[in-house]
């Protein structure tokens, strides 16, 4: 289900928090994550790794033409790996574009497109 948690809270936005606060209003539901096999390597480095892991499962959607990259620190019985057609280019990238006034339009679907931009997102 969809959330504006992180929309609403000020400041630097941590994934930990934002499962926690997840969790928290829906006590019992299971919360899935979804990465980008680029950045299954650095969930080791973001804040609090041990405590997100605890709190949610992690799926990893391969990138187009990128081989498997090996799952480090994240327990098997934690992660998940999704196949699935996807497009090469990473949620950070889309970011940059939007932030450099470039259009996302071919990249992500309409609704998307139209709720960042009527939202002022990336901005």
């Amino acid at each position: 289900m969809p959330s504006d948690v992180e929309l609403a809270r000020e400041g630097p936005s941590y994934t930990v928090e934002t499962v926690a606060q997840l969790r928290a209003r829906r006590p019992g539901a299971e919360v899935v994550l979804i990465v980008g096999s680029d950045n299954l390597p650095m969930i080791a480095e973001w804040r609090e790794p041990e405590r997100l892991l605890e709190l949610c499962t992690i799926a990893v959607v391969e990138r187009p033409g990128s081989a498997p990259v090996p799952s480090g620190k994240v327990p098997p019985a934690r992660l998940h790996r999704v196949e699935g057609t996807a497009l090469p280019i990473a949620s950070r990238d889309l970011r940059e574009r939007i932030r450099a006034g470039r259009s996302v339009r071919h990249l992500v679907p309409d609704g998307v497109a139209d709720y960042i931009e009527k939202r002022g997102l990336y901005r």
